[in-house]
């Protein structure tokens, strides 16, 4: 399974973090971030494929996850409108209803909402 993170802060890089210690490939994690010294930090610290803006790698994976600030989603996700059919987006944004996510990805509905927290790296 291909995961792009849309978003590289603490959350982020914690499940990813998570994610590589039960054995998941680095090549199957991507992160978009548009802060440059996130962003590098991600791609130094994990070693995995971190972009400013979605690529062609955002689009092949086949699970999304929403990690960046709630108030920061919505213009997150405009890029991915109708870009990811058929694919799930898991939203770790607090307060961001399902609904809202819909819409600002043109209609998409397979979308999961959960609360993660750091110390269950």
């Amino acid at each position: 399974m291909n995961i792009a993170f849309l978003g590289g802060g603490n959350m982020a890089a914690a499940l990813i973090g998570g994610l590589l210690a039960q054995g998941t490939r680095r090549s199957s994690i991507c992160v978009v971030e548009i802060s440059p010294p996130a962003h590098e930090r991600l791609a130094t610290q994990h070693a995995v494929h971190a972009s400013a803006a979605p690529d062609e790698r955002t689009f092949g994976a086949d699970l999304i996850v929403l990690a960046t600030k709630p108030q920061d989603l919505k213009s997150a996700v405009a890029p991915l409108a109708g870009m990811i059919a058929g694919k799930l987006a898991l939203s770790i944004a607090a307060g961001v209803r399902i609904e809202a996510i819909s819409r600002w990805l043109g209609g998409h509905r397979n979308i999961v909402r959960c609360m993660p927290n750091t110390p269950a790296l």
